[in-house]
Parts: C-alpha cells; structure tokens; sequence
C-alpha cells in the first residue's frame, strides 16, 4: 500500500481504516455537474439550503468495502474492479448516447411547423434508437451497479438476510455473528454486491431499454440513484420498471414488462419529470444532487415526507 494511501486511512482517533469510497460514481455525478468538478447536494438530514461541493467529497463513506481486521486491501480491490468494468467505460457511452437523442430532438424542433410546439405530437412521438449491444449491456451494468453499491442498496441485501435466517434459522445467524464478528453482515452484502454486478446486466439485457428526454434538463439524481416502480401512472406514463436519471436530460427505463429487443425515445411530459424527482427524494439514502438548487425543491420535498406521488403541483 503506498504511504499516501495509508495516511489517508488514518483519522484523529487512529483508526487506519477510515478512506472515503464511493458509493456512486464521480464519473457519473460529473453529468449532474456544470464544471464537472462540483455538484449541488441537498441534505434529508438537516433539509435547508443546497450546497455546493466537490464530487471527490460527495456519495462517499468511510471504509465502506474495507475490513480493519484484514491484510488486505479490499476496498482498494473492489473500487478498481467498479472502476474497470462501470466507472470507467460507462460515460463515453452516455454522452455519446445523449448527443443522439439531443440530434433528434433538435431535429424535432428544427422542422416545419416543429414538432415539439404541439405537446399533444410531443407525447405521443417515439423514435426507435438503436444502441449496440456492447452500449446496451454498459449501461445495464451501469444500472446494476448502482443498486447494489449504495448504503439503501446494503441494507436491503442485510435486512433480507436476517429475515431469512430468523425465520428459517436463528441459530446459524447466533453462530456466524460468533465466528465473524461485526462485519459479517458486511461480507455478505459485499457477495451480494458482487453476484448483483454479475447477474443484473444479463436480467436487464432481456428487457426493452426506454429512454426519456427533456429539453429543459429537469431531472436530480441521488445517492440511490435507481428507482424501481412497480405500478403505473397514466398522466406520468410510467410503467412497471427500472428507473435511472443518467443525466439531467436523459432517463433509462429498463422496462420489465417488455421483452422487445429495441429501445424508444420519448420526450419526457413535465409530469414525468416531477415524478422521478420526488421517487429520488424519497428513495434517496440521504442525499439529493442536481446541478444547482431546483426550484420546485420545496414542492418535492413536501410530497416525499408524505410518501404521495401526486402531480397537481406541477406547473
């Protein structure tokens, strides 16, 4: 381990396992970013103002793949791996995917008279676009990673855990927290996490990628970033599926009633918009990014401590 690195695991209290990891990626975040270096972040915690921050500092918890007891540098290995196989690729796919769909809506507006000046047209359009099945399976691995990478995303690995083994063996629980001690919850989500990167992206690749665009670049994202839907809403459109903001313009869909081996665009209805930002207020573990303070952050916030997904409110 270089000593710059190890000097970083060291805090006040002389606990050498303490590193901030990423739970979401920076290369992502960088697309909720007007500098690419900065991102605004609103606190559930302590709701008030947002605050302007840097991305290194953000989406991150200390030694959150890390095991103090071992020689082993595992957070280091596993953020390589995130690195190699998601963080690194995933945003040359995205941009170059945003600048398509941003084509054709240019085009769409371009035209005589423009499309997108009937809201009517606007809705109801859809556009066949075509992704490669390398793009396709990259960002169905960027999907699969950041819902099994997050701390919501750990706890819902651990919580299924001990349900299962209280209910169907307390004793074997008593006896791996005797033999593992504190971090074997830990461990397992880590499993988890590593069978989720492994087997998601073959799951998403049998199902129709759906993608919404708005021209305005309304949507947040979160530090649970996927929202999974499992009922539908005939204003907002949405059907039972994977939801991710992969920019503030561009949303994938994974739809999981779908098998039709093509993915749509549709312009997002301003319904839409409003629905997937308060599920990232809901959903999100703690924190919300966007590129600056959102205008309807009250409206959103409001309705997400009350868990009611209503749209009246949208203007």
């Amino acid at each position: 381990m270089s000593r710059k690195r190890e000097n970083n695991r060291k805090n006040l209290l002389g606990n050498p396992w303490v590193v901030h990891q990423h739970t979401v990626a920076q290369s992502y975040l960088r697309f909720f970013s007007l500098d690419r270096a900065h991102v605004h972040r609103f606190d559930k915690s302590t709701p008030g103002p947002w605050k302007r921050l840097p991305i290194q500092r953000v989406a991150a918890v200390n030694g959150f793949y890390d095991f103090p007891a071992s020689t082993w540098d595992c957070g280091q290995l596993i953020e390589l791996h995130l690195g190699a196989a998601v963080d690194g690729p995933s945003p040359a796919v995205v941009s170059a995917l945003v600048e398509r769909l941003s084509s054709i809506v240019r085009a769409m507006r371009g035209s005589n008279p423009p499309l997108l000046s009937d809201s009517l047209v606007a809705d109801a359009l859809q556009r066949i676009v075509m992704l490669s099945e390398a793009d396709r399976l990259q960002l169905a691995r960027l999907v699969a990673s950041q819902m099994v990478r997050t701390p919501r995303g750990r706890e819902g690995q651990v919580a299924a855990l001990h349900d299962a083994l209280r209910s169907e063996a307390p004793e074997i629980e008593h006896a791996l927290r005797e033999a593992l001690g504190a971090e074997w919850e830990k461990a397992f989500a880590l499993f988890c996490m590593l069978d989720g990167l492994k087997k998601l992206p073959a799951e998403f690749m049998r199902y129709q990628f759906r993608f919404f665009f708005d021209v305005d670049g309304g949507f947040l994202t979160s530090d649970h970033p996927v929202v999974e839907l499992d009922s539908r809403h005939p204003v907002a459109r949405t059907h039972r599926g994977v939801y991710m903001p992969l920019t503030p313009q561009l949303v994938l869909m994974i739809d999981t009633e779908s098998k039709l081996p093509v993915e749509w665009m549709t312009p997002a209805p301003y319904f839409f918009v409003d629905l997937l930002n308060v599920h990232q207020f809901v959903f999100a573990n703690r924190f919300v990014y966007g590129r600056g303070p959102h205008a309807k952050t009250a409206a959103y916030w409001e309705l997400a401590k009350k868990r009611r997904f209503e749209w009246s409110f949208a203007s």
